[in-house]
């Protein structure tokens, strides 16, 4: 898979003051979410009309709320991508997943969102089947740099060395490479088919 001593190309971290922004509002909406289920327990307590079932649906709200809210703070703290050699490892809030890009079927995607269209690397391990999805930018654009985006390049190009030389790890890897060569958003277009 991947020889030892390989360098490790970070491909998505957040920085410590994304992560300082994310996690004060995620610790907000706990907070919030902890205020809000201390003053129905207040009601409970003090009020002898207030229904079963309604204090039931605001407690599972809130407690859903403040679930949620730790799973963004979690996720916020956890994202991140890298390379080493040519296995690609995505670690998101509850899980890591790693597949080697030389041995697996490599192709690229664009999901529309509201914020504009969302460019990934999809890699599916041909042993195992185990898919990992690599975010590369949203709104149509790439946030790798350069270096980043050889160092992918280079890892999907071995695949075509060891698979016989498909001409879909060369066309993906040679893609790779355009990407910092042209400014405009070029995310949907430079997934789509040649043919």
């Amino acid at each position: 898979m991947t020889p030892p001593g390989s360098p490790r190309v970070v491909l998505r971290d957040s920085t410590w003051k994304q992560r300082l922004a994310f996690s004060t509002f995620w610790l907000f909406m706990a907070a919030v979410a902890v205020r809000v289920l201390w003053e129905v327990a207040h009601d409970i307590a003090t009020s002898p009309q207030i229904s079963v079932a309604g204090t039931a649906c605001v407690v599972a709200l809130v407690l859903a709320m403040n679930f949620f809210a730790w799973c963004g703070l979690l996720s916020t703290l956890r994202d991140a991508a890298w390379l080493a050699g040519s296995a690609l490892t995505v670690r998101g809030a509850f899980s890591t997943r790693t597949v080697d890009l030389a041995a697996s079927t490599v192709q690229g995607q664009v999901h529309d969102t509201r914020g504009g269209p969302s460019i990934y690397l999809v890699a599916r391990d041909v042993a195992t089947g185990r898919t990992v999805e690599l975010r590369m930018g949203t709104g149509g654009r790439v946030d790798l740099t350069p270096q980043q985006l050889d160092a992918l390049a280079d890892a999907v190009l071995a695949g075509a060395h060891q698979q016989g030389g498909d001409g879909r790890h060369l066309l993906l890897s040679e893609r790779l490479r355009m990407y910092y060569r042209r400014p405009a958003q070029v995310g949907r277009y430079l997934w789509a088919d040649p043919s």
